[in-house]
């Protein structure tokens, strides 16, 4: 149902990430921010008081007894997804959660599950989906104008975090998760996932390779590392189809579409003029198309169920890696 008044909402991690969330709500005309959270209370009071005013609080329990609220984000370490998310659905709240959508498969399909219990909306922010190259690269595959694809290659590349690189398997869920949801995004279902890792210990991987088959029978892959030093993330991506190739230059840069021979091709790049398109402007841009979504009515662009979906497939890498054998993935 359409709503008639703007979305009440919090937010509950007051980091970098979490400041974007806030920042995009204040700048929608579909939403009000009316109480942010962060355990360092110091962060929640500078983030409360930037821009219209929101009471700060320390806990997030305390802030969703104490708050009318409509809606959260959910912009805590990706350890701590959870509890917060878990509490908002209980008290019949909608949810947007940074990605990953919890720390197992099994706790995702649980958030799934209360969320339809619950009768809300879950979202999970793959905002990669939101970024010029890649709604472009989008838009050409579902203009038809490289046929079917038939086989599709990233290759990421990005800086150590220091926040996650101690945890199991961060290159998988911190960085190639937004890559294994974009795979779905442009080229449908994976059914079979083959990977092999490098790194300081089997838990750990600084590099990885993954070959994926998608139930349309396409081929792809992702190669990917981490890199000292590096201050963001560089990724291209290459999609061959029956009729045209589709190349993404990076996230935000150039897209270029080529048929017979790369000779001849047709480039897109963004309106700079427009203002905007920076690294983490998707960000701010899947906030909007959440908050629109809600106030329509409609189905928030990126699922729960897409959240849980790239969780199953970073264990079935996981589990590929440890057995050397490629992992079938149950529809």
């Amino acid at each position: 149902m359409k709503r008639t008044t703007p979305l009440r909402m919090g937010v509950i991690g007051c980091g970098a990430i979490g400041t974007l969330h806030a920042n995009a709500i204040r700048q929608s005309n579909l939403a009000t921010l009316l109480a942010v959270c962060d355990t360092d209370f110091a962060k929640a009071e500078t983030l409360g008081m930037a821009g219209s005013k929101a009471q700060a609080f320390s806990s997030f329990e305390k802030m969703l007894a104490d708050t009318p609220l409509d809606a959260v984000t959910v912009a805590t370490p990706d350890r701590l997804h959870l509890q917060p998310v878990l509490a908002a659905i209980r008290q019949g709240l909608h949810v947007f959660c940074e990605k990953p959508l919890a720390g197992t498969a099994a706790e995702a399909a649980r958030l799934v599950r209360a969320a339809r219990t619950g009768g809300v909306q879950l979202g999970v922010d793959y905002n990669r989906r939101f970024a010029f190259g890649y709604q472009k690269a989008k838009q050409l595959l579902d203009a038809g104008c490289a046929g079917s694809v038939c086989q599709v290659a990233f290759h990421v590349c990005d800086g150590v975090p220091a926040k996650v690189a101690s945890q199991p398997h961060a290159l998988l869920t911190s960085l190639l998760s937004h890559h294994i949801d974009l795979l779905r995004f442009l080229c449908g279902e994976i059914i079979s996932v083959q990977a092999l890792f490098h790194g300081p210990s089997r838990n750990r991987p600084h590099d990885v390779s993954l070959i994926a088959q998608f139930a349309s029978g396409a081929v792809g892959s992702i190669t990917a590392g981490w890199r000292n030093g590096q201050a963001r993330t560089v990724e291209h991506l290459r999609l061959a189809g029956t009729q045209g190739v589709v190349i993404v230059d990076d996230v935000q840069h150039a897209v270029t579409l080529w048929h017979a021979t790369p000779d001849d091709a047709q480039r897109f790049q963004p309106d700079y003029f427009a203002g905007g398109n920076r690294f983490y402007d998707s960000v701010t841009a899947h906030v909007a198309a959440f908050i629109a979504a809600l106030s329509a009515g409609k189905t928030v662009p990126v699922t729960a169920e897409d959240g849980w979906a790239g969780l199953r497939l970073i264990e079935a890498a996981i589990e590929s890696n440890r057995t050397g054998r490629r992992t079938k993935l149950s529809p």
